[in-house]
């Protein structure tokens, strides 16, 4: 597991070497675009499911804090989302696109389990409504 700092939309540091629980992370290019809209609303809509297994779902993207925030509240959006505006967490997690000549995150997604280990690892840039559903599989598979 990269040794990187996550702060939340809320303020809040997040821990992902030691989390307690599982934790998925959910890496999109660009807030407001289409598919990274229908992505974190499908993600939104699985958000029970989610909570069934105990899991921290955090949306991350390289947007900037303030777009970040306008795109969760317009959205409803029931989970943190992390700026990583300067792209050092996407390369932490090799989910910079063009390795960081493009300011945007490739499209990836990662479960972690509760101690800290990444279990599962998922890139479909085309099947942007997959993500959830693959995550909630791995977290199925993982009980």
């Amino acid at each position: 597991m990269p040794d990187v700092h996550l702060i939340d939309s809320s303020g809040s540091s997040v821990n992902l070497r030691a989390p307690g629980h599982p934790t998925v992370l959910f890496f999109y290019p660009k807030a407001n675009s289409k598919y990274c809209t229908d992505e974190m609303r499908h993600i939104a809509e699985l958000s029970e499911e989610f909570r069934s297994h105990k899991a921290l779902v955090y949306g991350i993207s390289r947007d900037s804090e303030d777009v970040q925030k306008q795109f969760k509240e317009e959205f409803e959006l029931p989970f943190p989302m992390i700026s990583d505006e300067d792209g050092e967490i996407s390369k932490a997690f090799g989910a910079r696109m063009l390795w960081g000549l493009l300011p945007i995150s490739k499209r990836v997604t990662y479960v972690i389990d509760s101690g800290g280990i990444v279990r599962f690892y998922y890139r479909n840039e085309v099947n942007a409504v997959s993500h959830g559903d693959k995550a909630l599989a791995a977290l199925e598979s993982a009980k």
